[in-house]
């Protein structure tokens, strides 16, 4: 068993093994938050560096910077029809029975509009200079949302008929008061 001792210098040593003894093998206790959860130090105006400073060019990123706002413009363009199609579907044809295929290609792209909205929210008011390490933990927790969202997508269209029939199914429902009363 340790026979440990905390010290009133908060240093904890095992008294039983001689080579835990020498000064080498002092652990400290701690109770401060790591650094890496704070908030990290601004710089009066963000301005680092002085007038006479080279500009630094930033590296070409194809999935960030003014690329993505085109990928975000495709994305909502190609919602336009897709979105329609169910009307489509009803209003035309007389049900609303569309290919399960453009029915899983309107979920995917109403999840990837989504996460494009919530992305910009994050990189707006979550900014990576002022909160850091929260930055990073928001955009994975967005990325495991969708991940997550790709697997329902795939859930709903394999077992089930799709988006378009849940929200028929939804729209169409009696409540539990309207049945009762019948």
């Amino acid at each position: 068993m340790f026979n440990s001792v905390l010290r009133s210098n908060s240093k904890l040593i095992t008294r039983n093994n001689l080579l835990l003894r020498q000064k080498s093998a002092y652990r400290y206790l701690s109770f401060k938050v790591s650094d890496k959860y704070k908030l990290p130090k601004q710089n009066s105006g963000a301005v680092e560096g002085s007038i006479n400073d080279d500009l630094k060019k930033p590296e070409i990123d194809y999935s960030k910077g003014g690329f993505h706002w085109n990928y975000e413009k495709i994305v909502s363009a190609a919602l336009i029809p897709f979105v329609s199609l169910p009307f489509y579907s009803y209003f035309v044809l007389g049900n609303l029975n569309i290919d399960p295929i453009m029915d899983a290609v309107l979920s995917t792209l109403i999840l990837i509009h989504v996460s494009y909205g919530y992305e910009s929210c994050i990189v707006d008011y979550i900014s990576k200079r002022k909160f850091g390490y929260w930055h990073d933990v928001c955009k994975r927790l967005l990325q495991a949302g969708g991940i997550l969202s790709l697997y329902g997508i795939f859930i709903m269209e394999t077992e089930n008929n799709g988006l378009t029939n849940l929200i028929r199914r939804l729209w169409t429902a009696k409540s539990a008061d309207a049945e009762e009363n019948r």
